[in-house]
């Protein structure tokens, strides 16, 4: 069995450094600031042994071999985190996008959103991985 966990509204906040227009072409630096502030890491932490007490409980114990990660050795919170730290990355939808923001437009035969806006919100932009690509 596979169990995972991701805060869906962490409040560790990073930034993207660069121009501000859409060219791919462009480089740009992105610090992520995994886990940052500590109620980001608390909700990880208390995951991750929430998880454990699910496959411990009777109903699915009988089904657990090992557990094989983090690890029956990671028992303290540092440790919990040392481990989400090295292994955690963002949970993102790829494709299809999901939620719709606008006029829908076809992009290299993929479905895209018409200059980036955000439906009724004037200037505003949202930028969504899922979109794929995005042009301005």
């Amino acid at each position: 069995m596979t169990s995972g966990i991701w805060q869906m509204r962490p409040l560790s906040r990073g930034y993207v450094e660069g121009p501000a227009h859409l060219d791919r072409r462009i480089s740009r630096r992105s610090t992520r600031r995994y886990m940052d502030d500590e109620r980001d890491r608390r909700a990880v932490i208390g995951g991750m042994r929430l998880v454990r007490q699910w496959f411990a409980a009777p109903a699915l114990a009988r089904y657990v071999v090992a557990e094989t990660v983090p690890g029956a050795d990671v028992q303290t919170d540092d440790e919990f985190l040392a481990y989400a730290r090295e292994t955690g990355t963002t949970v993102f939808h790829r494709d299809p996008a999901p939620c719709r923001m606008g006029p829908d437009v076809m992009v290299r035969g993929r479905r895209s959103v018409a200059r980036a806006r955000v439906g009724g919100a004037a200037r505003h932009r949202c930028l969504h991985h899922a979109g794929g690509d995005l042009h301005q």
